[in-house]
């Protein structure tokens, strides 16, 4: 399977809801986790630490007693807050953008992917009574379809799997997807 320009299939009104609803729920779970995050940055970093020791490095020392000697410039209190909440916001845009936002630039743009993959292996679980078929790329090695679909198909045989064309994301899973 050569990676390229794949055929390009309209969503249907099922696939759409499906990203619409990862989406959702992705975008919920990142604000709760980023917003505590920022939160305990702020309540936790160094200069809140100890508040009660008399020469500490902390923001309510400084802001308490702006004439110490022994502590830490402003600047430099302020520089480490900013650092620490960059790191932070800069994670969680990384995160919004990448496994996100995809979702829904995906469901507005109406189309998917066709991507072929040749089957390179069956195997059928007879106590779950799950088929799975492997596939010559190793991101999609075990790929559950129904019985009749594993009755039809034999190894060296083409399957097209349909896919989001910003996210990845592969519409034949039974409506289950990570958190993030």
């Amino acid at each position: 399977m050569e990676p390229g320009p794949y055929e390009h299939v309209p969503l249907t009104n099922e696939d759409k809801d499906q990203l619409l609803t990862i989406y959702v729920m992705r975008r919920k779970f990142l604000f709760v986790v980023y917003s505590i995050l920022i939160v305990v940055g702020l309540v936790f970093s160094p200069e809140f630490a100890n508040p009660d020791l008399e020469y500490s490095h902390n923001l309510r020392y400084l802001l308490h007693n702006p004439d110490a000697r022994d502590a830490a410039p402003f600047w430099v209190v302020v520089l480490n807050l900013v650092t620490l909440q960059f790191v932070f916001i800069g994670t969680g845009l990384y995160f919004w953008f990448k496994n996100v936002y995809s979702f829904k630039k995906d469901a507005d743009s109406g189309i998917k992917e066709k991507v072929p993959h040749r089957i390179v292996k069956k195997e059928y679980f007879p106590m779950t009574n799950q088929c799975f078929v492997g596939f010559d790329d190793p991101d999609y090695l075990h790929h559950e379809i129904d019985a009749d679909t594993f009755d039809k198909c034999n190894e060296g045989d083409m399957m097209y799997l349909y896919r989001a064309i910003k996210s990845k994301y592969v519409f034949e899973k039974d409506g289950r997807f990570s958190i993030l």
